[in-house]
């Protein structure tokens, strides 16, 4: 499962109103699946094996189930961060379709806060395919919490729930990237913060997850005994080639999430965007020479 690169592809739009989330992730969202189709075939050329889709929310997109039938046919493993507002069953429909493991997004345990937080009425719909998916799929499915100063409060609970269904909980520090600023100013809780409401968090040992998800230098990950969780460091400095991934979201390839970017407005444009990409990324990278061959 480890790969050189991964690509992260976001699919534009959501049906939920988070108070963090940058505007730009709402509404219907426009997504060319020819030329997200394009970018993996032109991935999967150049030896790259693995695929992350997040959004938006992905699945709100009609085209989803064929883009993710087709990368299984090009061998990718496939993975899905999503805030979970389908039915159950739709689990097993994104399994057979490729995915392997899902990230849930669920910010509390409390039905009003939820509606709160999400301007939905889901919370019920989530906990469900939360629960499913932890039977269903053979990898550790992970719940992320993005903390704020609302649900600071709800973090041991969120870990005795994580606990008891055995999924692995991330606690996420509120990101300025395309965020309300005043909104991050009042609410942005501190890792030493979140640290601190999670009980005995002196008797975990940090836990290197690489050989199960991959190099993510933003997260810290925790355990004890069988149970794991992380807290993801939105302050990390990128360098541009720390992480292992090459992002597609909006019309535009990026080596980093943070800098440098190609847009992509045809077919045509991919391999150019591609090579780029993973030109700057892993400039002096060992292995580079034989991925760019591969375009």
């Amino acid at each position: 499962m480890e790969t050189p690169v991964a690509l992260k592809i976001k699919i534009n739009g959501c049906n939920f109103k988070c108070v963090y989330c940058p505007s730009v992730n709402r509404g219907v969202g426009k997504n060319d699946k020819d030329i997200i189709k394009e970018v993996l075939d032109r991935s999967a050329e150049a030896g790259i094996n693995e695929v992350r889709w997040s959004g938006g929310e992905a699945t709100q997109y009609k085209h989803f189930l064929e883009i993710l039938r087709h990368a299984r046919s090009k061998g990718f493993f496939q993975t899905l961060s999503t805030n979970g507002s389908f039915s159950s069953m739709f689990l097993y429909l994104l399994k057979r379709a490729g995915i392997q493991r899902i990230n849930f997004s669920l910010d509390t345990l409390n039905a009003n806060l939820f509606k709160q937080i999400t301007k939905t009425n889901y919370f019920e719909t989530v906990i469900d395919s939360i629960k499913t998916a932890t039977e269903l799929f053979d990898l550790p499915t992970k719940i992320n919490t993005v903390t704020t100063k609302d649900n600071l409060h709800e973090i041991s609970r969120l870990i005795d729930f994580a606990r008891r269904i055995g999924a692995i909980p991330r606690f996420m520090q509120l990101t300025y990237k395309g965020s309300d600023l005043e909104f991050v100013d009042k609410n942005r809780i501190s890792v030493e913060e979140i640290k601190k409401h999670i009980p005995e968090f002196d008797s975990y040992e940090k836990y290197d997850m690489a050989l199960t998800a991959g190099r993510n230098p933003v997260t810290e990950y925790y355990r004890k005994d069988n149970f794991i969780f992380g807290i993801v460091v939105q302050d990390f400095k990128c360098i541009q080639n720390a992480c292992y991934k090459i992002w597609y979201e909006f019309g535009k390839l990026k080596n980093c999430k943070m800098y440098h970017e190609e847009k992509v407005d045809s077919v045509e444009d991919v391999k150019h965007a591609l090579l780029k990409a993973i030109e700057i990324k892993y400039s002096g990278w060992a292995g580079r020479k034989h991925i760019l061959k591969g375009l």
